[in-house]
């Protein structure tokens, strides 16, 4: 099952709210997937340019191409 659709609006609306994206972890959780389905959805909204993650020390910065 494709869950990059739920990852996507779970990480806008986290980051809308909050200022910040939340880890994988925590968006498993919430989500109740498994870690590696949370990773291979990242991965797939970059792929596509859906996201851009800009990973510097001690943040990590993600935009929306919408």
């Amino acid at each position: 099952m494709d869950h990059t659709n739920q990852v996507y609006e779970q990480l806008k609306t986290f980051i809308t709210k909050n200022g910040y994206p939340q880890s994988y972890n925590q968006m498993a959780r919430e989500l109740n997937l498994k870690i590696y389905e949370v990773e291979k959805a990242m991965e797939e909204l970059q792929r596509t340019g859906r996201i851009k993650i800009t990973r510097i020390p001690s943040e990590t910065k993600i935009e929306f191409a919408d």
